[in-house]
């Protein structure tokens, strides 16, 4: 059964975390990797946040409806007044960078960061779009 607010497709247990080597005790969950439709029910059905790490020309020739870039410029701020609680989508271009960042975000209170299998490229090519 699937928690309150949390779609069936990505309740725990369904979407496999990543787990990072952090010294001493156990290995936290850093973050999740989901594909276009997990992200697409995480956004539709638990109002998840998506941030775009790609450069600003990319993010503006084209990017997921709602998307917020955040780079380097930018990223202090958002993480000092973002909702920590809420679900957070990291994209990229391809699904790489994207998972260094979900990490980066779950490490400074992020409780429910996933990052993106296949990045922007994937969500532009998934049917729905």
């Amino acid at each position: 059964m699937a928690e309150a607010g949390v779609p069936m497709s990505v309740e725990k247990g369904a979407v496999e975390p990543v787990r990072l080597g952090h010294y001493g005790g156990e290995d936290p969950v850093a973050y999740k990797r989901i594909d276009v439709a997990q992200a697409r029910e995480l956004i539709e059905k638990s109002n998840a946040a998506v941030v775009d790490v790609r450069d600003p020309a990319s993010y503006a020739a084209g990017h997921i409806p709602g998307a917020e870039v955040v780079d380097g410029t930018n990223v202090q701020t958002f993480v000092q007044r973002a909702d920590r609680s809420r679900p957070l989508i990291v994209c990229c271009y391809y699904g790489n960078m994207s998972q260094g960042a979900a990490d980066y975000f779950n490490e400074n209170g992020f409780t429910d960061t996933y990052s993106l299998d296949g990045g922007y490229e994937a969500w532009q090519a998934a049917p729905g779009e």
